[in-house]
């Protein structure tokens, strides 16, 4: 349950958004030969990230941009080609987005979608109606010429009014240039202006040290300004990432041939300076069919480089932030070439960050704890999903405010404290909790109340609490402008996890296999599992999750496999395990 502190301020530019990110839609069609789309759709609105396999209609394979309502329900969402309702339906009139020779190849036929990362945006008019919105994109359009076919990019916007079409939404504006030029190819990326209304807009531009800069305001989206800073480019492919810190303090583009740059940003005029260059790679690597990835911690303190083998950590509050690097997460090249690889990344509503690994199979990493330095920020590798995933939705930070006694502090919007938290029950000491705050709008205070007669002010504490049970815990944030208030019901279990896993009895079968086992246990599984194949010489084969309070569960077996012998082994942590023999014997 959720209470909240509602302060009326009669600021006719109040205009803040929450959960504009909370749903993601991302997905290839992994079965082509059944009917539908296996899309997969990624929901935040929770405590944890749960997650469904839904036919959405369009594939993605790379672009993708999403808009939830404020509320966290999802409105429209894109591959570049066209744009979607929340149930499946075009927007009329969303049809041939991008019109250009790369349409015919990416949007036509199986219609895939366009491959570029981060080249797309949906934002929402700022005039607080949320009844428009602006889809921005580089559009991977080519054009030929007599002597030369050069790659050029045009950017261009929709304006899509979603009260029309009977709440169906129509595209009113399509395809109107904004401006010409050799871009990167992705790299399209939004940050709040520092009137806390509008946003700033920027487009690198490829082999220059070019910035194009957009801002999108009351009247609409119009070119603003460019600017020349730093590095000549050289070739990038179109799988690389650039991204703003949290706070909008600061700006980094990454990819594999270039490698790091980062720079202060000026959210008041849009301008970048301190421009600052690092070869992150301690060997030279480049594979045309890898993707990196760049995101920071929801704190802005961290930056995460992830250059496919590795992910690297550089600690921003550092005055020499080049010589904090720490190696946090390297890649597992399992049965299959690509399956391991760190890639594409993107910092989600519940603090965490989440990677591709640069193919299309069911596999995605997790940073668990982005805020925490070194091997505490836990780096999940191999997180198996219910279906093939590729390409991440780009969001700007929605929850990001005015900055508070600027120049361009001008609208009369204050930073008034939104309150969000999760948390996470410790597998082994199961009355120990830590609670993370996801709070926004600036909060300098909290007030935890655990239910249990205790409080703290820390920001982000562990917990222990007296005896299982479920209890009430509230977060109330303030600063000077006001205060906000989120509770939600904890569950702490007074049994250690351990001792309930060593209890439950399991099977599988059939033994031998061909291309699937069943898992039965004799009760719910206390918490989330691993499931992993070794063959007879110790190497690790195959890695599964099963989910908490699973009691059977049909578990798909790789093609890879040959016939053999192999040992099953089924961990919760490090603490607790079981394992036994599996025959594979194909048809």
């Amino acid at each position: 349950m959720k209470y909240l502190v509602f302060i009326v301020i009669l600021y006719p530019c109040l205009i803040y958004s929450q959960k504009n990110d909370f749903i993601w839609i991302t997905g290839i069609d992994y079965l082509p030969s059944q009917p539908g789309i296996e899309n997969l759709v990624m929901d935040f609105n929770s405590n944890q990230l749960t997650y469904s396999v839904e036919d959405k209609k369009i594939r993605f394979d790379g672009t993708n941009a999403n808009y939830n309502s404020d509320s966290g329900q999802l409105i429209l969402y894109t591959n570049g080609c066209q744009i979607y309702n929340a149930d499946g339906t075009m927007v009329p009139n969303s049809d041939s987005l991008n019109i250009g020779y790369a349409y015919k190849e990416f949007c036509t036929g199986n219609l895939k979608g366009y491959r570029t990362i981060d080249n797309s945006l949906l934002l929402p008019k700022p005039d607080g109606t949320e009844q428009k919105l602006y889809y921005i994109s580089d559009g991977n359009y080519y054009q030929f010429q007599p002597t030369l076919i050069a790659y050029t990019a045009r950017l261009s916007y929709n304006v899509i009014d979603i009260t029309a079409s009977n709440g169906k939404g129509a595209v009113i504006e399509k395809n109107v240039p904004v401006f010409f030029d050799t871009l990167t190819g992705g790299q399209v990326e939004a940050v709040r202006h520092g009137n806390g209304r509008d946003w700033w807009i920027c487009v690198p531009t490829d082999r220059n040290n070019l910035y194009h800069f957009l801002l999108l305001d009351n009247n609409g989206l119009k070119y603003s300004h460019k600017q020349n800073i730093g590095l000549i480019t050289n070739y990038q492919t179109i799988c690389n990432q650039a991204v703003f810190s949290p706070n909008g303090n600061k700006y980094a583009r990454y990819d594999q041939v270039n490698k790091l740059f980062v720079m202060d940003f000026d959210r008041c005029n849009g301008s970048f300076s301190n421009f600052q260059y690092l070869n992150t790679d301690t060997v030279d690597f480049f594979d045309d069919a890898n993707c990196s990835g760049l995101a920071f911690s929801q704190d802005s303190r961290f930056l995460y480089v992830a250059n496919g083998l590795e992910l690297q950590q550089y600690d921003m509050s550092s005055s020499d932030w080049p010589a904090t690097k720490i190696i946090v997460g390297q890649a597992r090249l399992l049965e299959t070439f690509y399956r391991g690889y760190i890639s594409w990344c993107t910092l989600a509503p519940d603090g965490k960050i989440y990677f591709g690994n640069g193919n299309g199979t069911k596999y995605m990493h997790i940073l668990h704890h982005p805020e925490k330095i070194g091997m505490d920020s836990q780096f999940e590798h191999l997180l198996q999903l219910k279906t093939a995933k590729w390409g991440f939705p780009n969001h700007p930070n929605f929850r990001l405010g005015p900055l508070d006694g600027s120049p361009c502090d001008t609208l009369g919007i204050n930073n008034i404290p939104w309150a969000h938290w999760r948390w996470e029950g410790d597998t082994i000491a199961t009355l120990s909790v830590y609670f993370r705050d996801l709070s926004a709008y600036e909060p300098d205070t909290w007030f935890w109340d655990f239910g249990d007669g205790t409080t703290s002010t820390e920001r982000s504490p562990n917990h222990i609490f007296p005896k299982g049970g479920v209890y009430h815990v509230c977060l109330t944030v303030s600063n000077q402008y006001g205060t906000d208030t989120f509770c939600r019901e904890v569950t702490v279990s007074g049994t250690p996890v351990v001792d309930i896993f060593n209890e439950i009895k399991m099977e599988v079968f059939p033994n031998p296999a061909s291309d699937q086992i069943t898992l039965q246990l004799t009760q719910p599984l206390p918490s989330e599992a691993k499931f992993q194949l070794f063959s007879i010489t110790g190497q690790s084969v195959f890695l599964s999750k099963i989910e908490s309070g699973t009691v059977g569960t049909v578990i798909e077996l790789p093609e890879s496999l040959s016939n053999g012998l192999y040992f099953w082994h089924i961990s919760i942590g490090k603490s607790a395990e079981k394992s036994g023999r599996l025959i594979v014997l194909k048809n």
